[in-house]
């Protein structure tokens, strides 16, 4: 039996600490693995007593660079291409066919979320099917977010060359077509595939969204797998509410297959896909879990092909959203238009809005509530036509201005979303989020020169901030963070 080189009380509160802090649960029988976590981290950061590098931790005297070494050596970075295929199987022919489906008169957008994407195999594989599923020239415009609480492994990811064992149980085919073989037995994805995802650092325990501004709104599919099992209770359920409010009427969660627990996703409809389950957004009364295609006929795969299917408890009808209280006559409708979109309630909030009396609705204020409403619903025009009205109102607030570049953005208009970005500068130099966006927009129109410029400024202005100093309009966003996610930018870019 191993014996753990930190005292029962500092593992104690070192769990507590990585569960606030991370989301990561380590009860009491999993502390040895805690220790051994805080070990290796503290060897990679400088060596010395455990006991001082815990206590730095503990203290809030540790740096982002340890956080980040102590995050690394707790969560599982090993994962492969086509994990768990039987849910890549409901994405290609149920999840993408319904929101093309549904989409296909209208703005033709489509956004993608791998909420815990760990190296980068999992949002790689969503867009190699997408590529397959809307060709070049077929008019979409698609998103590709990619998130993790590891930097190491953005890190990875955003160069996207892997080794053999990325591969296992995916037909040689796959690799050939969209990998170019390296030296050393490696394998480079090939830049179309890549490009199409963007890689950020987000903390689902910690940080805001959904956000417009950190684009974790109106999404039409979420992956959030083979996460969620090293979260307490109450975390699972704190995030399934949030990744509920990120979704758009209609759209769809896709969490791992070992993960599917009634008590977390009663928000949602429970959808048996082929040998998947997945859940759907629905609004009002949710439906029972139904079948949407039938499963095929159970075939034998190449050992490591696919993990096993997990039991499923029986299907019932999930809660619906606990209906609007009413309030008094008196009652702020402003307020409770901010308390309603806080809870997702996006439909009502907007209906809110337009109780308040003519004059208050067209303040400033009101205006970039109803924009970020409008967003979070994918009704990017209207959101971008509120955002100008509140500029109107107030065109000295840099806020408004930096609202209407992420709708412009979300829009496929970086010309107009660096203007308005331009105009955040002008009203305030020190508006950092702003120069790092600028400088997002310049490296997605391959001008290194000035993307690099802008994370320049952006870093410059980080390294005259404390750590920890929260951003505006950032979604609980830190100096630090942003300064890692401008690290990861530019390794991108490179």
């Amino acid at each position: 039996m191993s014996v753990n080189i930190l005292t029962e009380d500092t593992l104690a509160r070192l769990s507590g600490f990585v569960e606030k802090r991370m989301g990561l649960h380590f009860p009491r029988e999993k502390w040895s693995d805690l220790d051994k976590g805080v070990l290796l981290a503290c060897r990679e950061a400088e060596g010395g007593a455990p006991e001082a590098f815990a206590d730095r931790l503990l203290t809030g005297l540790a740096t982002r660079e340890h956080l980040e070494m102590l995050a690394a050596e707790l969560t599982v970075g090993e994962t492969y291409f086509f994990r768990e295929p039987k849910a890549f199987d409901a994405f290609r022919d149920l999840v993408l066919p319904d929101i093309i489906g549904r989409n296909k008169d209208g703005e033709r957008r489509l956004k993608i979320w791998s909420a815990a994407c760990s190296t980068g195999e999992e949002p790689y594989t969503a867009a190699m099917i997408l590529k397959d599923a809307l060709p070049d020239g077929a008019g979409w415009k698609h998103t590709l977010l990619a998130t993790d609480i590891n930097v190491r492994s953005l890190k990875k990811a955003a160069a996207g060359v892997y080794s053999k064992w990325s591969f296992r149980g995916v037909p040689d085919e796959i690799r050939e077509r969209h990998f170019e073989k390296k030296d050393g037995g490696r394998f480079e994805l090939h830049g179309g595939i890549k490009d199409m995802v963007t890689f950020s650092t987000l903390n689902l325990i910690e940080d805001g969204y959904p956000s417009v501004l950190n684009n974790t709104n109106a999404m039409d599919v979420i992956f959030c797998r083979n996460v969620l099992m090293y979260f307490s209770r109450e975390d699972i359920k704190n995030t399934a509410r949030k990744l509920y409010r990120s979704l758009r009427e209609g759209g769809w969660l896709i969490t791992g297959q070992a993960e599917l627990v009634e008590e977390y996703f009663q928000d949602f409809e429970r959808v048996s896909a082929g040998q998947a389950v997945i859940y759907r957004k629905t609004s009002g009364k949710k439906a029972a879990a139904r079948a949407v295609f039938p499963a095929p006929p159970e075939t034998k795969k190449p050992a490591g092909s696919a993990m096993p299917p997990a039991a499923v408890a029986r299907p019932r009808p999930a809660a619906p959203l606990p209906a609007a209280r009413p309030l008094p006559a008196e009652r702020d409708a402003y307020k409770e238009a901010e308390a309603l979109y806080g809870q997702g309630r996006y439909e009502e909030a907007g209906k809110a809005l337009e109780e308040l009396p003519p004059a208050r609705r067209g303040e400033a204020a009101a205006l970039a509530l109803l924009a970020r409403i409008r967003a979070n619903q994918g009704r990017l025009a209207d959101a971008a036509l509120s955002c100008r009205k509140a500029i109107a109102a107030d065109d000295l607030n840099p806020l408004y201005y930096y609202l209407l570049s992420a709708v412009l953005t979300e829009q496929g208009l970086p010309a107009e979303a660096a203007d308005a970005l331009r105009k955040v500068i002008y009203l305030d130099p020190g508006f950092v989020p702003a120069h790092y966006a600028l400088g997002n927009l310049a490296a997605r129109q391959g001008k290194r020169a000035e993307a690099d410029r802008h994370f320049g400024r952006a870093l410059l202005l980080l390294g005259k901030m404390s750590p920890g100093a929260p951003l505006p309009e950032s979604g609980g966003l830190t100096a630090a963070r942003l300064a890692a996610m401008i690290e990861l930018a530019k390794k991108k870019e490179a």
